[in-house]
């Protein structure tokens, strides 16, 4: 009789993404209202709490994800995630320079929602290539990269959180 046997080989460490939320702001805004709903009903969080310079408070997204297991083993279905982006192009770009600075002098691998032409997707960052800034992206329980980049207008969100 043959047994299989599994071997374990060890993991491959992926980068942490950098953080977002100011570690010294985090009672602020569980307690001290740093999210609220503005007049048009969009989630806020109050860019004080932040490290990425926004000129206006950032639009705050909660969601639930879907069971794609992509992102498996940092968070699948039911977690909830907490997104952040600017609420204007200004504060757009603001945050897509932010984040391209970052992976520039650390490699921070961020957790980003892209879009391309055929594709809308929440992955980690792998690569920034060229001048004119192809993102590529990888699920972390994805043996390959994702097969289209995205360009700085495809940068839709900035996971700034998960809740277990």
């Amino acid at each position: 009789m043959c047994w299989l046997r599994k071997v374990f080989v060890g993991t491959v460490d992926v980068p942490s993404p950098s953080d977002i939320i100011r570690n010294d702001s985090m009672i602020s805004l569980l307690v001290h209202g740093g999210i609220y709903v503005d007049n048009k009903g969009r989630h806020r969080i109050k860019k004080e709490l932040l490290y990425i310079p926004f000129q206006d408070d950032p639009q705050l997204w909660i969601c639930s994800i879907p069971d794609t297991n992509s992102m498996d083993p940092l968070f699948d279905s039911p977690h909830t995630n907490l997104y952040i982006r600017g609420v204007d192009e200004l504060d757009m770009s603001i945050m897509v320079s932010w984040i391209a600075v970052k992976w520039q002098q650390f490699g921070d691998a961020n957790i980003l929602v892209y879009r391309t032409p055929s594709n809308y997707a929440v992955h980690r960052l792998v690569e920034i290539k060229g001048d004119e800034r192809l993102w590529y992206f990888r699920g972390d329980n994805n043996w390959a990269r994702d097969p289209e980049p995205a360009n700085d207008e495809g940068i839709e969100w900035l996971m700034a959180g998960v809740i277990y």
